[in-house]
């Protein structure tokens, strides 16, 4: 089937059917930071457990936009940084810190790096502290220097928009003792803090959502749910997912930003990144109603509900011929995200993982494979006190409870047929 074109045909369930219970969505008021990171699925679970940690505990929510070397990609300018980047890069990053400073009012900007980058490697950068600070301070002065129009519709520099910051961190790649520790640059020093680092290099599903911070948790509750994608998957953001990579091709009537043009041929680098470096094997697209890009791109009115599966399944299906013409041999699935939390496959060329129903609702993010054992085993144990519940404990503590697990404070004492004691939750 790897030569045939774009399908909607489906091999679990059929299109148009509810795959995850519904949750209503966050609010996305509360939403602080635009958070940019790389593509490496070995360290996305860091920077969600951090975020998690000092955003999330706070109330805050945050866009977070992906860009293969982080500050590297974010440097490039129609392949001015290296051959891995034939776009401008840059063009894509600052029309979504606009987006994100217009709709949401962001006032910081974090920026997370990595040593161990795929992408240093390929752009023959030395893949070192030196470089990779050099890298955040030099995309750090044209965000501070840019005239950015703020949540009132007044123009200030990146120095006022930006009141609390752009700061970075450089996630440890594991060849120390300090593996997933985070280096502070603003401050020069390690953090006292220690998250998992992945230990899958590859990936098997290339993700694309939205950057809209309301559906972040929700897209990762669902894809940590089976068993072939769960923590090898690169993940990409759009502006409008679907939509926002097809408007740069034409044929809309509308447009947020002059500059959307430079977002699809974006994603198709990351494309080709993902398929050189991490070896996927097929695409996932997330899309999701009340869109603020669909109501500006497609219907070129902000009062639009946009509550229309079927639009969005117009734009899954373009996409996916699109992707089709390029890279035959990707499998690709599409899917509706609604605001009551459901979630619904439309798109399906029945390659690839196959859907089925989904089983629970996870309550955090989770992306290192190792954990993921870990919490399955507790699971077990668990189940096996005969406790009385309607879901794992795992899917219903909260970050603090994960973190003391994982430092061993939560592990059962004497427990017949090592199983855990259900005085341990609290």
């Amino acid at each position: 089937m790897s030569s045939q074109g774009p399908s909607t045909m489906t091999n679990a369930l059929p299109a148009g059917t509810p795959i995850l219970p519904g949750t209503p969505v966050d609010n996305e008021s509360t939403t602080k930071a635009f958070v940019i990171a790389c593509i490496d699925p070995r360290y996305i679970n860091v920077i969600e457990d951090y975020l998690a940690a000092h955003l999330g505990k706070n109330g805050f929510t945050y866009d977070l936009f992906i860009l293969a070397g982080a500050s590297l990609g974010g440097l490039n300018t129609s392949g001015s940084v290296c051959s891995l980047a034939s776009t401008n890069w840059q063009t894509t990053l600052f029309d979504h810190i606009q987006i994100a400073i217009s709709l949401h009012n962001v006032t910081q900007i974090l920026i997370f790096e990595h040593l161990s980058c795929g992408a240093y490697l390929g752009c023959s950068v030395a893949d070192t502290m030196t470089q990779h600070i050099a890298k955040f301070k030099s995309l750090q002065t044209p965000i501070n220097a840019r005239t950015w129009t703020n949540y009132a519709g007044t123009s200030s520099p990146g120095t006022t928009i930006f009141s609390n910051g752009i700061k970075g961190y450089i996630i440890n790649d594991g060849s120390t003792s300090n593996a997933g520790s985070l280096y502070d640059i603003q401050t020069s020093e390690y953090l006292n803090e220690y998250y998992p680092v992945g230990t899958v290099s590859g990936a098997r599903v290339l993700v694309v959502g939205c950057i809209d911070p309301r559906f972040s948790a929700l897209l990762t509750a669902f894809l940590r749910g089976y068993k072939g994608v769960q923590f090898t998957y690169d993940l990409t953001t759009f502006a409008g997912a679907s939509l926002g990579i097809n408007q740069s091709y034409g044929g809309y009537n509308y447009s947020l930003l002059s500059q959307g043009t430079t977002w699809g041929p974006t994603f198709f680098d990351h494309l080709a990144v993902a398929k050189s470096l991490h070896n996927i094997t097929e695409v996932w697209v997330f899309d999701h109603l009340d869109c603020g890009a669909y109501k500006r791109f497609l219907y070129g009115d902000v009062t639009n509900p946009d509550n229309s599966i079927s639009d969005h399944t117009t734009q899954l299906v373009s996409l996916q011929g699109r992707i089709a013409s390029s890279s035959p041999s990707l499998a690709f699935k599409g899917f509706v995200m609604n605001t009551d939390g459901t979630i619904v496959k439309t798109v399906d060329d029945g390659r690839g993982v196959i859907i089925n129903r989904y089983e629970f609702t996870p309550a955090q993010s989770i992306r290192d494979s190792s954990d993921w054992t870990s919490y399955k085993k507790q699971s077990a144990m668990y189940k096996s006190t005969n406790i009385a519940s309607s879901s794992d404990p795992w899917f219903v503590h909260g970050e603090q409870f994960r973190l003391d697990w994982l430092n061993g404070k939560n592990k059962c004492s004497g427990c017949a047929a090592n199983a855990f004691s259900g005085t341990v939750f609290p």
